[in-house]
């Protein structure tokens, strides 16, 4: 079999082989020739080659939360020809889905975590195999802060100053509102403690 670019006349690409790898996608014509006689097909066989672009994932979503809110939700995006067999990893282990017929796998309330594609495969396993994966997120619970407020175990004279001593969780800056119970004030601050002064003039 001789290997040719066009349906008729032309030098050949490759001569006397079954067997043709060109360097890059299109459509090639094969002619049979008969060694002995010298004697060729009266046509050519077009063979055309066609290169499929990988296919791809992507893992977006995830992000810190705090402990009161909802959990957010993670999003595996593909990319190729369906159907998809793809695993990942989560926090609860790795889940394997074949012959899945969607671009996407969405995880809600998604547990805190890392969650990543390890292998992707298109066309119902039978297609390409995937090089570009995509990064991994995380998923971060982040607990409620918290303020402790503590004072001078003894009584105090009107008037005195009594330091209030504000401790306090969570990641700063902190923003504090407090009561003394006939007002409102609040505070700033970049330190888990933090104190202030007062003269009170009545039991508070």
């Amino acid at each position: 079999i001789d290997w040719f670019a066009g349906p008729s006349g032309g030098a050949a690409l490759q001569t006397n082989s079954n067997t043709f790898s060109p360097g890059t996608p299109g459509t090639y014509y094969a002619e049979t020739r008969n060694s002995i006689t010298g004697c060729v097909s009266a046509s050519r066989t077009a063979v055309t080659l066609t290169e499929l672009p990988l296919p791809t994932a992507s893992v977006t979503g995830g992000g810190a939360v705090c402990s009161s809110d909802p959990l957010p939700t993670v999003i595996i995006t593909l990319t190729g020809t369906l159907p998809f067999d793809v695993s990942y990893d989560t926090p609860g282990g790795v889940v394997v889905l074949n012959d899945h017929n969607a671009n996407t796998i969405t995880i809600n309330n998604a547990l805190a975590g890392d969650y990543e594609v390890l292998s992707l495969v298109d066309n119902g396993g039978a297609g390409c195999v995937a090089t570009d994966l995509g990064s991994a997120v995380t998923v971060t619970v982040v607990p409620a802060p918290t303020a402790l407020v503590s004072v001078p175990p003894a009584a105090t004279c009107s008037g005195e100053t009594v330091t209030l001593t504000f401790n306090l969780t969570g990641t700063p800056p902190f923003n504090v509102d407090y009561t003394d119970g006939s007002g409102t004030f609040s505070f700033t601050t970049n330190s888990t403690t933090h104190t202030i002064d007062v003269n009170p003039t009545l039991t508070t």
